[in-house]
Parts: structure tokens; C-alpha cells; sequence
């Protein structure tokens, strides 16, 4: 689907029967690894690692208050929060 490991996803509408084409939520310029869902009626909540060419890794998150039909920066000032490779090796595996 593209150059770089992205995170897509797909919604329904109709309780699971059918199902929309992927959609790529945020373009990154790394690559994005680990995702973690959270999500209630509603409302979504990605999370995931983003690494990009001789950098740290970065942590990005995004929710939609749409049924992920738009995607949009998580409250609280930006997607963004930097950290260095062993704070994103020691979170590796955790639940959004």
C-alpha cells in the first residue's frame, strides 16, 4: 500500500457485514510500528511508534469522534512526544 510500514484501518457500518477499503490514518515520513486501539461507541484512539531514518523513536497518537471516519491530534497540544530508543523499547508491548 505504500513505501513505509503506515497504519491503516477500515470501518463498518452495518455491525461488521461490510466493510470500507483501507484507509491510511496519518502519512508519516518513518516508518510506524506498534499500534495499540482503544476505542468505545463512537470513539477512537490510535497509538503507535513511529521511527524515522537515523532518529529516536517518536510516539504519535490521533483519535476520530467519528467512528474513524476523520482522524485529528489528540487533545492536550500535538501527536507527537519524543523519547529515546530505550523508553520506546521499555513500552513495547503495553495497551493504549
Amino acid at each position: 500500500m505504500g513505501g513505509n510500514d503506515e497504519i491503516y484501518h477500515s470501518r463498518s457500518l452495518t455491525h461488521g457485514w461490510t466493510w470500507s477499503a483501507p484507509q491510511r490514518i496519518v502519512p508519516t515520513p518513518g516508518a510506524s510500528r506498534r499500534p495499540r486501539v482503544a476505542f468505545r461507541p463512537g470513539k477512537v484512539c490510535v497509538v503507535w511508534q513511529e521511527i524515522a531514518e537515523g532518529s529516536n523513536a517518536d510516539i504519535y497518537l490521533v483519535r476520530s469522534a467519528d467512528n474513524g471516519a476523520t482522524w485529528r491530534p489528540a487533545p492536550g497540544g500535538g501527536r507527537r512526544w519524543k523519547t529515546s530508543s530505550s523508553t520506546a523499547r521499555r513500552g513495547a508491548g503495553r495497551s493504549a
